[in-house]
Parts: C-alpha cells; sequence; structure tokens
C-alpha cells in the first residue's frame, strides 16, 4: 500500500510552504521485512554475507521502481542454501511470513504506525526545508536493521516503525529524512 501525504482543509494540492511541491510516500515493503524476518532464523556460515547481499540489491530495487510483492519471496531461496533442508527452512519461513505479514499484526500494522497526524507532522517539518518538485519514498520496516544503520538514498528511506513511534526520536528522524532529499 502507498499512501500519499494527506491534505489539510484549504490546501490547494500538494505544495509546502514554500510553494514547491513535495509528496511523501510510505509503505511497507514485502521484501525488506521478510529479509528482516529471516535474520534472526538460521546460523550458519555465509547466511549473513548473502543475507547482506540481498538486502542490499532489493534497496536498490526498490529505489529504481521495481515492483514489490508477496511473489517475490521465492527469489530469496539462495539465503538458505547452505543450511541442512534449506529448501525446507525457506518453504516453511516464507509460509508463516505470509501468514503473519497478511494479519491485522503484520504489513496494516506495520503501514497504519505512520499515522496521518505524524506524517502531517513530517511533511510540516520538512517541506519548509526543501526545495525540490520529488517524491520522498518512505519505507517503512517493522524492527530496525540488524546487520547496518538507517538507510538513506536520494529521495528515498528505510525506516523502523520505531522512529515513527518515539516522539523522542523525531529529530534523528527528521534528519535523515532531509538528508536524503538531495539528489545525487
Amino acid at each position: 500500500m502507498e499512501r500519499l501525504i494527506p491534505q489539510k482543509e484549504g490546501d490547494n494540492g500538494m505544495r509546502s510552504p514554500n510553494g514547491n511541491p513535495f509528496i511523501i510516500c510510505t509503505d511497507a515493503p514485502y521484501s525488506l521485512n521478510y529479509l528482516i524476518y529471516t535474520w534472526k532464523l538460521i546460523d550458519v556460515a555465509n547466511f549473513k554475507t548473502v543475507w547482506l547481499e540481498l538486502w542490499n540489491d532489493w534497496v536498490r530495487r526498490l529505489a529504481d521502481g521495481r515492483m514489490d510483492h508477496g511473489g517475490i519471496l521465492d527469489s530469496f531461496r539462495q539465503l538458505f542454501h547452505h543450511a541442512p533442508d534449506g529448501d525446507a527452512i525457506h518453504i516453511a519461513s516464507v509460509n508463516a511470513f505470509r501468514t503473519w505479514w497478511g494479519s491485522h499484526t503484520g504489513q496494516a500494522a506495520v503501514e497504519h504506525s505512520f499515522t496521518n497526524d505524524k506524517l502531517r507532522i513530517i511533511y510540516d517539518q520538512l517541506s519548509g526545508k526543501i526545495a525540490a518538485d520529488h517524491v520522498l519514498k518512505i519505507r517503512l520496516i517493522y524492527e530496525p536493521i540488524p546487520a547496518s544503520g538507517l538507510i538513506v538514498l536520494p529521495w528515498q528511506a528505510v525506516v523502523p516503525i520505531q522512529y515513527i513511534l518515539d516522539p523522542a526520536k523525531l529529530d534523528e528522524l527528521l534528519l535523515l529524512l532531509l538528508n536524503c532529499c538531495k539528489d545525487e
């Protein structure tokens, strides 16, 4: 689900206070959340190396506008290649993830953690500092990234929901998002 910044009553389109159009879209990608889900499942040689390669690849794919849906989970089979019964572990992990992610405590809960009120606060804070006609994509993940820090790409951020839910992290989140709002 992708969501645009909500409009306030009386808004004339998606314009920031400085008059420049600026849009925020949020989603909770299957790919990145599944990878986080798998992090604690298995501890074999090469797992974390393959995991990091897949993580970086999918962050780039999403930045390039590639589709992200439940069907892509089969492409992560290589994560379990070195494990005994790797195919069975992969199938079980995909089934368990799909069951959880499809429930009201999975993807819907992650996406709804970013309420319109919180989105409006972030939009208002950023829009006065951004002089660009762009779309900022915020990719929500349910837990912090196990193997690295926060991901910042031009006009895209991967953000754990703890940064959305914890008011004490607002300044850090705003700084992260402001750093995203730059062209390469």
